[in-house]
């Protein structure tokens, strides 16, 4: 599988408001919910709040359709799209996913939520893929700490010395602790465990259209279904 790319392997491809794009490149925009984290855990004690994701993947849905953008992902905060580059003015982008991704959140939530966004400019459609794999990777992590962390403190650990916990745990450990407190998380529903994705499908009937997938490949068929939709 091709390694992932961390962010300080992909920032030097970034380009700012008063960059020019280049067309035929592959861009990524990673648009990151701007205290997310924190007002989820207000709205909900659960470590996921499934109106919420509905939400944000109708904002993702939206934003591909709007932009010609190919694909899509979704994790608990964040959003991920890829496109083929048209040559447009950097600024004119990075303002128009800021701001319709926040209009439209925050008009489906009937509250307001934005959004800051970094865009990046990628050498090849691989970078992009790996970049987009490692956003899968650092969403399941997360995934399983949460749930993890829901079930300590449910049980009646100390907040304060969840993280501790939490931290000397391997995976297998922490699933473990999780069957162990009746949670078995192989069987939770896969768009938490993995996140989700958006595409487009070509169809000689109904033409192209979006595919809202909520059930993702394991890792090891990842590296292919991301090379069907970003090449």
């Amino acid at each position: 599988m091709t390694p992932s790319l961390l962010p300080e392997q992909i920032a030097p491809y970034e380009v700012f408001a008063d960059c020019p794009l280049i067309s035929g490149t592959p861009l990524v925009a990673h648009l990151l919910g701007r205290r997310f984290e924190q007002r989820l855990n207000e709205r909900t004690p659960e470590p996921f709040d499934s109106d919420f994701q509905k939400a944000l993947l109708k904002t993702l849905s939206h934003l591909c359709a709007a932009l010609g953008c190919t694909f899509g992902y979704a994790d608990r905060t964040d959003l991920l799209l890829y496109a083929i580059s048209n040559g447009s003015d950097a600024r004119r982008l990075l303002t128009r996913l800021a701001a319709e991704s926040s209009a439209k959140l925050s008009l489906l939530m009937n509250d307001v939520y934005t959004f800051d966004v970094r865009l990046f400019e990628c050498p090849s459609a691989e970078v992009a893929r790996s970049y987009f794999t490692w956003k899968r990777q650092r969403a399941e992590i997360a995934s399983l700490e949460r749930y993890v962390s829901h079930k300590l403190i449910a049980a009646g650990s100390d907040p304060t010395s969840v993280a501790g916990i939490v931290e000397g745990l391997d995976t297998d450990g922490r699933i473990d602790l999780l069957r162990r407190h009746g949670v078995d998380y192989t069987t939770l529903p896969a768009w938490q465990r993995h996140g989700s994705s958006v595409y487009t499908m070509q169809d000689e009937s109904r033409g192209p259209h979006l595919v809202i997938d909520l059930r993702l490949p394991d890792q090891t068929q990842y590296e292919a279904y991301l090379a069907r939709h970003i090449g």
